[in-house]
Order: C-alpha cells, then structure tokens, then sequence
C-alpha cells in the first residue's frame, strides 16, 4: 500500500515537473536585435520601410508560430559585439552566410533580397539574361551585378556611375537592358521609370537581409522564422506585407 502511495506521489511530481518545464519553454521570450540604419548598406532613404517590413515579419512569426519575440533598437557597430555576447538571441543583419561564418553563425532564409535584379523597357517580353547574349547590359561600376553578369560571357557589358544614367540608357536605346540593385531598381521603376522600364524576374544573387543567431544558439527561432517565411510566400501574405511598404514582392 506505501509503495502504491509512492509510485502515486512520484508520477504525480514527474507530471507537475514536466508540466513546469514545458510552461517555462512556452514562455520564453526571444530578444532580435535591429539596426535601423541597416549598416552598411546605403538605401536612399527607405530604411524606415526595411524597419517596417521586418517588424511585421516578426509579428507574423510570432503569430504564426506562437512564441514571444521582443524587439530591440540597437546601434551598427554594437550589433554583432552584443550578440556575440549574448545580450540577445538574434540579429537581422545583411551579414551574409560566407564559408567561414559557418562555424559562428546560423543564418536564416533571406527575408528581403538585395541582389541585382534585371531591369528591361516596359513592352519588353524578355524574362532573363539568357536572352542577351550578344546584346550591351548597362551596369553600375563596382556593384554586385558585375560578379552576377559575368556568368553570361555572351553579353557585352556598359558600366556607368549611376543609376539614372543606366536607366537612360535603356530609354535611348543605347543599352538593351542594366542589371541594378533590386530596392533601386524597383523604387526607380515604380516612381520616375513608371510604364517605361520594369524588373523582370528574381534577383539574381543569394543577397539579403537575414535573421542570424549564434552557431546552435537559438535553432528553434531560425527554424520558426523560416517557416513562417514559406507560410507567407505560400499564402501570398508576404507579397501583401511587402507591398504595404514598397518593397519587391519576390
């Protein structure tokens, strides 16, 4: 009779002890730190719609995936220094998943990509860089989009200092099309290139803004991001929240 009583008592503090253990994981509350500069990429003013777009991904996560995330406003060059400390989980950052980083980062999915992208006449039916070959590709001289368009030894390259005089390009015909970063090339081509140039396609870089923990320091957090993110694509919510601030739709 003792030892039903303490078999009783026993797996009634087991279950009280997992119970306590499962409220104290539910609760706990992730801590993602912000740059709203977003050092060190320059944006041209739109680093208010970064903040925006990235705070409702995160409100959507924990949504979505039914934890607890705090937001907090950190400076650049603090940023890296205190996740390293552990003074927060996670950062959104456009650090990118170099080779070695592997070893002291985990990266999620890119949430915003900030490649090249390519930008043609609005009537155009190109859809890629396969179809120029032989044909001049305007491109801003230092950019990413060299590294990008140099997988296509086809095509003859035009380098220009900035973007409008590529854009112009296009318009005069001097160029066929220009590969620009995706924000500019967007922004452009929704305000000043309105019904005259448009993107076509995604962009053409892995490039981008991504929530980053320190290696197997928060896999659960990656992993809830990262679905959420498919959810969203999936649903064509991200397309919404992306638009919502003037964002790429991709």
């Amino acid at each position: 009779m003792h030892r039903f009583r303490f078999s009783v008592l026993f797996f009634l503090l087991l279950a009280l002890f997992v119970s306590a253990c499962g409220s104290k994981e539910s609760k706990k509350q992730w801590k993602v730190a912000i740059d709203p500069s977003w050092y060190p990429l320059e944006l041209g003013g739109r680093e208010k719609q970064i903040e925006g777009f990235a705070i409702d991904l995160l409100q959507e996560v924990t949504t979505l995936e039914k934890i607890k995330i705090a937001r907090v406003q950190e400076n650049w060059d603090n940023l890296i220094p205190n996740l390293l400390k552990k003074q927060y989980e996670a950062i959104l950052s456009s650090l990118q998943p170099y080779l070695f980083y592997e070893k002291q980062y985990d990266f999620s999915e890119p949430f915003l990509l900030i490649g090249p992208i390519l930008v043609v006449p609005f009537g155009s039916n190109m859809k890629s860089l396969d179809s120029f070959s032989g044909k001049e590709v305007g491109i801003i001289s230092g950019s990413s989009a060299e590294l990008a368009i140099g997988k296509y030894p086809g095509i003859i390259v035009r380098y220009f200092d900035a973007i409008p005089s590529a854009l112009n390009a296009i318009l005069t015909s001097d160029v066929d099309a220009a590969v620009i970063d995706v924000l500019d090339a967007t922004a452009y081509c929704q305000d000043l290139y309105q019904k005259k140039l448009k993107t076509v396609g995604s962009p053409l870089t892995s490039e981008g803004l991504r929530l980053i923990t320190l290696h197997e320091g928060a896999p659960a957090l990656v992993k809830a991001f990262n679905t959420t993110l498919k959810e969203l694509k999936k649903s064509g919510k991200y397309a919404k929240i992306a638009k919502k601030w003037n964002l790429p739709e991709e």
